[in-house]
């Protein structure tokens, strides 16, 4: 009785959450989307973005904590919105006594196929707080039109 430990249900759900991580990770590269979290073993990471549809426009909403709005870089070509840039660590040289090491730094990119009826020339882009807001304008082709009814 001396080696009891205690059980643990987690350790029946681990096997399990392995394979929906794999099954995710296949989804999202299949789909060309980023990963629901940060990949830490390769080194790099994908900012959490909300894009949003409007009437007149669309909203690219984007968190970018720890980057310096010198190092964002925002392009639109042939109906693709690219958002790209590089977070850098806050410290170069090497410390130890570290227990835990979650922040992911690097290169950045994420890819956005928009429809062909944007007003490129009218794209917005705003850095504050580490939240960058990108509006970007529908042609008026692209927004709803009112039509009047006339009495016969």
């Amino acid at each position: 009785m001396a080696n009891l430990t205690r059980f643990s249900p987690r350790e029946l759900l681990s096997p399990f959450e392995d394979v929906q991580e794999e099954m995710d990770r296949m989804l999202n590269s299949f789909l060309g989307l980023a990963p629901m979290r940060a990949e830490i073993d390769e080194g790099c990471w994908y900012p959490a973005v909300d894009l949003e549809e409007e009437s007149d426009h669309y909203a690219l909403i984007a968190e970018l904590p720890g980057v310096n709005k010198d190092e964002v870089k925002v392009t639109f070509s042939d109906g693709t919105l690219i958002l790209s840039g590089e977070r850098k660590p806050l410290h170069e040289e090497k410390r130890s006594g570290f227990h835990r090491h979650e922040r992911c730094y690097g290169k950045f990119q994420r890819s956005f196929a928009l429809p062909s009826q944007i007003d490129s020339s009218k794209i917005n882009a705003n850095f504050k707080d580490g939240v960058l807001e990108i509006d970007i304008p529908k042609s008026a082709e692209a927004q709803p039109k009112q039509v009047d009814i006339s009495v016969r």
